[in-house]
């Protein structure tokens, strides 16, 4: 049975989650030519990071990437073909408005996240992870591997990090890199968020205010709205959760950190997760 997450892509014996609208050719928002900060060696080097961390390391021999460098529409996402798990990924989504290394890891990140992000699941399927499931484990574990050994105080010395991002962080973690790892996760967040509102011609997110929806169901087999999304990753970001690792396929609970866990802060926001529905 073929399924997909709001754009249905039909491929012969493939099962496709968060494939982003495709438009028209050029002058189309969808389309990225070769001007941004992603060229080419870094779009290698990347997709060769996120091998390094759940192929090389962790022995997820399944997980395999099919980067398309030179097709320039704004298109990433996991399929399941054949016993495999496949992550396409154009360079156009690289190269797309508000994009940076770190959006793009994220990005990178996500796609992973449906293959190991575990519960919530898209309704009748027991390997594609929710998208603001996916949007969360990017930012509660994925990017924390990605940025472990990398040079984030300085990075972060000339970014413009908001006040109550670092407040939150420092309350978060009590050693300085995990602070800063925090700060980064934040920061390409909104930069990935950016990116995907100017794709889609919506206004952008923005990290002074939240979503304050509450759902009454979690949103299963959708994308959430931008603003929600860009809450789920900055509370991701705060979710003191152990990286390693792939996610429970039955406990959405262990997935994250949750108000009936006793955690304070990083839980997964209202606008699209509903807690209740999974004691």
């Amino acid at each position: 049975m073929k399924t997909s997450i709001s754009i249905l892509l039909l491929m012969s014996s493939i099962t496709i989650f968060a494939q982003d609208r495709v438009g028209e050719y050029p002058p189309s928002r969808r389309y990225a030519p070769f001007i941004k900060e992603v060229t080419k060696q870094k779009f290698d080097q990347a997709i060769i990071e996120l091998k390094n961390i759940y192929i090389d390391n962790d022995g997820l021999s399944k997980i395999v990437f099919d980067p398309r460098w030179e097709n320039s529409f704004t298109v990433a996402y996991a399929a399941h073909r054949q016993g495999k798990w496949i992550i396409y990924v154009n360079g156009g989504m690289a190269r797309a408005i508000h994009m940076t290394m770190d959006s793009f890891k994220m990005l990178l990140c996500h796609e992973v996240g449906h293959l190991v992000g575990g519960a919530p699941f898209a309704t009748g399927n027991r390997w594609a992870a929710a998208e603001g499931q996916a949007d969360y484990f990017a930012a509660s574990k994925c990017m924390k591997r990605v940025l472990k050994d990398k040079d984030n105080h300085e990075f972060l010395k000339d970014k413009n990090i908001p006040t109550h991002v670092i407040a939150a962080c420092q309350d978060a973690y009590s050693d300085i890199n995990s602070q800063n790892i925090c700060q980064r996760t934040a920061l390409a967040g909104i930069n990935l968020t950016s990116a995907f509102s100017y794709m889609l011609n919506e206004a952008p997110p923005s990290v002074d205010t939240v979503d304050n929806s509450t759902v009454s169901q979690t949103i299963f087999d959708d994308y959430p709205s931008i603003q929600c999304r860009l809450d789920t990753i900055i509370n991701g970001a705060l979710c003191d959760i152990d990286p390693i690792g792939v996610n429970s396929s039955n406990s959405a609970h262990a997935n994250g950190c949750t108000a009936s866990n006793g955690n304070p802060m990083g839980l997964r926001p209202a606008c699209w997760f509903n807690e209740s529905e999974f004691y």
